[in-house]
């Protein structure tokens, strides 16, 4: 760093207190509330709290509204403990499509997780007549339901779920991986008639497992979270007699992780009957044993709001029958630990935050939510990168630090105050050395941070073709290509290049090219196809016909014959639904040896050809448009 850029730092700090351990405090913020479970935004200034008995409530300007956002009490099952409405995870486009998502337990007993929409006349309203449900899990007993769900980073629907109940997983679902209970779900839902599956999801082509499976292993994920800056993902797994832990998975995991139950609690082995060897397990970042009240962890979220630098970056959770919070900060590989008493009264139910990154806690028996301060120092966050030095793709990025409503920010590059910038985030075009500095009380409490950038220029545009938008589920595979070339295919139904529909199964399948650039910087792009049925549209003897070219096709097919009948043959072209969509009787002559068949107008997709004789022999072949 240059001596001018030294000497700029040594200002910027001149107001900040070295950083401290964190002293929690919790604040009052809403009362009146019955067994709330869930605490969650829609990117704006209100919260929503869930109820266990089935219904959502909105806070509104530190005022919670009378009327519920939604209430399906009525066809949610709360007798239990362990059930009722669980969860609520808002779509990352919910501003524009207005969809939000619940996991709850219905009157029969099992999980749902259902799709509702806002009111489009009132925003404070949900419709109750809106409900899409994408999935039904059984559940063979009234508890470990798990219960939450969350969008990660990456714009997928991850649902954890517990392993079905009783004790000891009696029938062994967290490690049968052709069953949901006891897993981590990770699904697409801005495709398919109810969702798809995301083509990098880690068993995908492995007929052992199911390929929503994200994780495995689970005993009753009580809340799991994403840290919405560093992308780790983060998992309070309730024990069984000694053991509560929590697991962690780094946003750069391809997913797979087994986090071990039944054949461990926590690190300890429970039972293990037909298990792995040890090294197949992930272990959890930090566990507890049950003494000195402890009984159930709840687990909860990391800290990525503006007003706690001493706070930023720590993973907040308690234990539901001790009153207090308590603190994990991951640096580096290390994971540290810390205790806050700072709540009297068991029964903390859950954690959230609202849209600014601030945390709360609520107690399920006294129905309150409040706020968690930080007593330790007034040192807003200045937070641009973890590293010194990063990497960032593009010729362009974004930099910016968590906002605040009463906090001022002033940006340099490599030594120069940046003019004209008083907002937390900068838009920079050059590789070189950046500080924020972030000021709360006019120079008594500030802060500030430096990176330096490296831009790497443009990645390539990726591509693929040779992808039909249908499919026959007994078409044959159809050979992919990547542009540029170098890149690695993923999706059900993909082997290397090749796409197999029987394979992929029927519905919507997301395919993915993935390209790594010589910067290391990484360039996706998924297409969707559907595999139908095709029900009746199945080749047949191909006798008449003796090649078809070029397949797939674009202006034009071309068959190759052997009219063996001596009469001239009807031709029909169908679509995948079994529409005719071309019919021809006078074409194909008795003494036609080749026909062509004009392809230009047909949409792109896939189609089967009919050749049939007046006495009733026929020949099909299916065959593939592309434009």
């Amino acid at each position: 760093m240059s001596n001018s850029i030294k000497l700029l730092w040594m200002v910027l700090i001149s107001g900040i207190v070295s950083a401290q351990t964190p002293q929690l405090n919790t604040i009052p913020f809403i009362s009146g509330l019955v067994k709330p479970v869930d605490i969650t935004h829609c990117n704006d200034s209100r919260l929503f709290i869930v109820e266990q008995d089935g219904r959502i409530r909105v806070v509104l300007n530190d005022t919670l509204l009378s009327t519920p956002f939604l209430d399906i009490n009525p066809q949610v099952l709360s007798t239990g403990n362990e059930q009722g409405l669980l969860g609520l995870a808002f779509h990352p486009d919910y501003k524009t499509n207005g969809h939000f998502y619940v996991n709850y337990i219905n009157n029969s007993g099992h999980t749902r997780i259902a799709r509702f929409s806002v009111d489009p006349l009132d925003s404070n309203r949900a419709l109750i007549s809106s409900e899409i449900v994408l999935m039904t899990i059984n559940q063979p007993y009234s508890n470990h339901n798990g219960g939450d769900l969350m969008f990660g980073n990456d714009g997928y629907l991850y649902i954890p779920m517990g392993d079905g109940g009783n004790a000891n997983d009696p029938q062994n679902h967290s490690q049968n991986t052709l069953d949901r209970l006891g897993k981590t779900l990770r699904i697409d839902v801005n495709h398919g008639n109810l969702f798809a599956i995301p083509p990098d999801n880690p068993f995908l082509n492995n007929i052992a497992y199911l390929p929503e499976i994200w994780n495995s292993g689970l005993r009753n994920p009580w809340k799991a979270s994403f840290d919405k800056l560093s992308g780790g993902f983060w998992i309070g797994d309730v024990g069984q007699n000694v053991w509560e832990e929590i697991n962690y998975q780094d946003a750069s995991s391809p997913g797979g992780e087994n986090y071990g139950w039944r054949c461990y609690e926590a690190s300890v082995a429970f039972n293990l009957t037909g298990c792995q060897a040890p090294s197949a397990f992930t272990m959890p970042v930090h566990e507890y044993a049950h003494a000195n009240g402890n009984c159930s962890v709840t687990g909860g979220e990391v800290y990525r709001g503006s007003k706690y630098a001493n706070l930023f970056g720590h993973y907040l959770f308690s234990d539901f029958c001790v009153p207090s919070i308590r603190t994990i900060k991951k640096t580096g590989n290390q994971f540290i630990h810390a205790t806050n008493n700072s709540w009297t009264g068991a029964g903390i139910s859950c954690f959230g935050q609202d849209f600014r990154g601030e945390l709360y806690v609520a107690n399920l028996y006294n129905g309150q939510v409040r706020k968690i301060a930080d007593t330790s120092s007034c040192i807003p966050v200045a937070w641009l990168a973890d590293e010194d030095t990063i990497q960032l793709c593009g010729n362009s990025a974004t930099l910016k630090t968590p906002f605040g409503d009463s906090l001022f920010y002033s940006w340099y590059f490599n030594g120069a105050q940046v003019p004209g910038n008083t907002s937390n985030a900068l838009t920079i075009s050059q590789s070189g050395t950046y500080i924020v500095s972030v000021d709360g009380t006019q120079g008594i409490c500030r802060n500030s941070d430096t990176v330096h950038v490296v831009l790497t220029g443009s990645s390539p545009i990726v591509s693929i073709s040779g992808l039909d938008t249908n499919y026959c589920q007994n078409q044959s595979t159809a050979i992919l290509t990547g542009n540029p070339s170098g890149g690695t295919f993923s999706g059900l139904g993909v082997n290397g290049n090749t796409f197999s529909p029987g394979q992929a199964g029927l519905g919507t399948i997301l395919v993915q090219y993935s390209f790594t650039d010589n910067n290391g910087c990484t360039v996706k792009n998924i297409q969707a196809t559907k595999v139908l049925s095709c029900a009746g549209l199945n080749e047949t003897e191909t006798d008449y016909i003796t090649s078809m070219y070029p397949n797939p096709s674009n202006e034009k097919l071309t068959l190759k014959l052997n009219n063996h009948s001596g009469s001239d043959l009807m031709l029909n072209v169908f679509d995948v639904f079994g529409q005719l969509i071309h019919t021809d009787n006078t074409s194909v002559r008795s003494s036609s040896n080749e026909f062509t068949l004009s392809t230009q107008s047909y949409p792109q997709g896939t189609y089967l050809l009919k050749l049939s004789d007046p006495f009733g022999f026929v020949s099909t072949k299916l065959f593939t448009i592309i434009h």
